[in-house]
């Protein structure tokens, strides 16, 4: 679950689980499209946002308080970053300190 912290608007979504190890499980989630079964949910503005991660026994299920939650395994805050550029960046081309006398 996500929540973002400036409008409260809260997301579900199953992430896809990318590596895993006894102490250690890395996940991904990709913020382009809405499928949040499918590990994909739409981010349309940057900004600050709390997760939270829970266990459970299914991958279908969006439902935190679904009989398939088998509890809370860690929450934090997470920021995403806006594409958006708000100037042009110029091209410069920057002459060479040396000149050479022919």
């Amino acid at each position: 679950m996500l929540q973002n912290e400036l409008t409260s608007e809260l997301l579900y979504v199953i992430p896809t689980i990318i590596t895993e190890n006894d102490r250690i499980t890395t996940l991904g989630i990709s913020t382009n499209f809405n499928d949040p079964t499918n590990a994909s949910i739409l981010i349309n503005h940057g900004g600050r946002w709390n997760y939270i991660v829970y266990g459970q026994n299914s991958n279908t299920n969006l439902d935190p308080a679904d009989a398939v939650v088998v509890g809370e395994i860690e929450r934090g805050f997470i920021e995403f970053s806006s594409l958006i550029n708000y100037y042009d960046q110029p091209t410069l081309t920057i002459p060479s300190d040396i000149e050479y006398n022919a």
